[in-house]
């Protein structure tokens, strides 16, 4: 071997021990923070109006259980719920599934049951939400609503509901029960508003035992509670600064 191609080996074996003392370097990763502030791809317009758009707040209906009274209530807050946030049910399935959740109680529990037992493993029991609604009133609503509104008329009271409150439910139940003399109506809510307006109504100016006009009964005891509500405010407002006044002379004494 001639003594030039002797260097170009030795050279050679150099170059290779020098490759394997120092590797050549890696590319180096960013630090986590670097990677963790690195900017998020921009997302598509669709995306941005999918999550800035959270629909209508609506809210989330009672349980209902079973109770007959409280079965038409339950069913419009199911209802509106499904028309507002129609996005949230993929089929009609899904929302009678959805609706049955809110279904318990030890008076419904046994009806409830029943249909998850028919529902596991076989065809849809009700192929629409309308035909489970329509199953549902059969078992739920009043065979005869106008007794259950007369009923209705005959056991309310209004104890210390606002005038306002208190008379929207009154006025369902008369629809609902059909009746349609006054004179009667009358007397069913002088015995349901409470006592001590009742009195006050009685006392004052245009109204006799003699008067039977029951819109205007109506009128003036919508006025007389409006302003023993307002009183009642007034009066709770002042105890309660009453109140905090007491609480800041103790602080101020310990």
């Amino acid at each position: 071997m001639s003594p030039a191609h002797s260097y170009e080996g030795d050279q050679d074996d150099e170059l290779a021990g020098a490759r394997y003392a120092f590797p050549p370097k890696q590319p180096v990763p960013p630090p986590d923070r670097d990677r963790r502030s690195a900017a998020p791809p921009p997302a598509s317009s669709d995306e941005v109006h999918r999550k800035s758009f959270r629909g209508p707040k609506v809210n989330l209906p009672e349980p209902f259980d079973g109770t007959k009274i409280k079965a038409k209530a339950w069913l419009v807050d199911v209802m509106n719920y499904i028309v507002m946030k129609p996005s949230e049910f993929e089929d009609e399935q899904s929302k009678i599934r959805w609706a049955m959740s809110y279904i318990r109680g030890p008076q419904i529990n046994h009806w409830k049951a029943s249909l998850l037992e028919r529902m596991m493993g076989g065809p849809p029991v009700y192929a629409t939400l309308q035909d489970f609604i329509a199953d549902f009133k059969k078992m739920y609503y009043p065979a005869n609503p106008e007794l259950e509104g007369q009923r209705m008329l005959r056991t309310m009271q209004q104890r210390y509901k606002p005038w306002e409150e208190f008379e929207a439910k009154w006025e369902h139940w008369v629809k609902v029960s059909g009746y349609r003399d006054e004179q009667l109506l009358l007397q069913l809510l002088r015995t349901a508003t409470r006592k001590e307006l009742c009195d006050r109504v009685w006392a004052s100016e245009g109204i006799s035992r003699d008067v039977n006009s029951y819109s205007l009964w109506k009128q003036v005891a919508a006025r007389l509670d409006l302003q023993q509500q307002q009183q009642w405010a007034s009066t709770f407002e002042d105890r309660k600064g009453k109140g905090k006044a007491k609480d800041s002379k103790t602080r101020q004494v310990h």
